[in-house]
């Protein structure tokens, strides 16, 4: 037999026939209980200390000057010690290690020197055949600067070459003019150098000496610019009489108004000219409205002439008395077309309006009193 059923327990098929859970998983299943929450302390206050309370007496002056004092000298102290630190290895790499010296080159004011792409020092020694043929065919790999000796060679060769080409070009390129030129350029400037205001007349008179013999000789036209103006004149230039500076005064007033006329005739005329352009569009503008409005009223008369327009004034009946007008509920023969069809508005014949062929004419009120009348009758 089974232990569940020893126990008086009925199978997990019983418990799971009705959605339970059978007792041998509920001991599995079983939810636990959430660990109780454990509250934050509170915090402390670091300064609720009594030693924060107390009063701080403030510092002595005396005292203060003794710590800044110890201050540096500690930073005294240190950064000497660290020196005497960096001191020491530097002088134990230079005592202990080998240092070649002699394999040091120390820098050239010049750039070396080369002849023939070699160069020239106290081992190579070149000749001065070997540099004149160096300077007269110099190479990319040829420098003649850091050497003494061959920076005057070179000196040398250039004076030659220069005198060479001047005795070459000196009939070509220099002429009468030119040489004219230079002279008086000389002048000029070693007279310019001597300046004085006492010598400006004679500065003048021999500008305009050069300027008359450039003019007759080489056909030169010299054009002066002045770059400043000249106002200082002569005590004979500026005096007049009393009648020459009245008619200049009045020349100048006359000059003034009659610019000061010409600008207000100019400004009228332009004003005039605006004027007469606007009362112009005016003019246009009336003309086109008028244009518009006898186009719109041509075109409204034609469509109201092209429209029917029906008889408005019919001959009406005369109204007949109260006395002619027949009681339609009396035992008499009756006038009207009042045979119980409520039909005033066609006579008897017309009773039947189906057989007026779909033209019933004019439905309008005049039609209606017409045939009232004629039934009244």
């Amino acid at each position: 037999m089974p232990p569940h059923r020893k126990r008086g327990r009925p199978p997990n098929a019983f418990y799971e026939q009705r959605g339970l859970t059978p007792p041998s998983r509920q001991s599995h299943n079983k939810e636990q209980p959430p660990p109780p929450r454990r509250e934050p302390p509170p915090p402390v206050n670091i300064f609720s200390h009594p030693i924060y309370s107390l009063p701080i007496p403030p510092p002595n002056s005396v005292e203060s000057q003794l710590l800044n004092d110890e201050v540096d000298v500690f930073s005294f102290r240190q950064s000497a010690a660290f020196k005497f630190k960096l001191n020491n290895e530097l002088l134990e790499n230079v005592l202990s290690k080998f240092v070649p010296f002699t394999k040091i080159v120390p820098p050239s004011s010049f750039p070396v020197c080369l002849v023939n792409g070699k160069p020239i020092d106290g081992e190579n020694v070149s000749s001065e055949e070997e540099i004149k043929q160096s300077l007269e065919k110099p190479t990319a790999a040829d420098s003649h600067c850091g050497n003494l000796r061959v920076m005057k060679l070179k000196q040398e060769h250039q004076r030659k070459l220069i005198d060479q080409l001047e005795s070459e070009t000196i009939n070509e390129n220099i002429d009468e003019r030119f040489a004219y030129e230079t002279e008086k350029i000389n002048l000029l400037f070693d007279t310019f150098q001597d300046y004085d205001v006492t010598k400006l007349d004679q500065f003048e008179r021999m500008v305009d000496s050069i300027t008359a013999e450039l003019e007759a000789k080489f056909n030169m036209k010299i054009q002066n610019d002045e770059l400043f103006r000249k106002y200082r004149l002569d005590f004979e230039q500026r005096k007049c009489t009393l009648e020459e500076y009245r008619q200049a005064s009045e020349s100048i007033l006359r000059r003034r108004k009659e610019a000061e006329d010409r600008k207000l005739r100019l400004e009228q005329e332009l004003a005039e000219k605006k004027r007469q352009e606007e009362e112009l569009m005016h003019k246009q503008r009336q003309e086109e409205e008028q244009r518009r409005a006898l186009e719109a009223q041509n075109t409204r008369s034609e469509e109201t002439s092209a429209m029917t327009v029906p008889n408005a004034n019919p001959a009406q009946q005369e109204m007949l008395a109260e006395a002619h007008f027949d009681d339609p509920f009396a035992a008499g023969a009756q006038n009207g077309n009042f045979e119980f069809d409520n039909n005033l508005l066609y006579a008897g014949s017309d009773d039947l309006i189906i057989d007026d062929d779909g033209a019933f004419g004019a439905l309008d009120g005049q039609v209606f009193l017409d045939n009232f009348h004629g039934n009244l009758e």
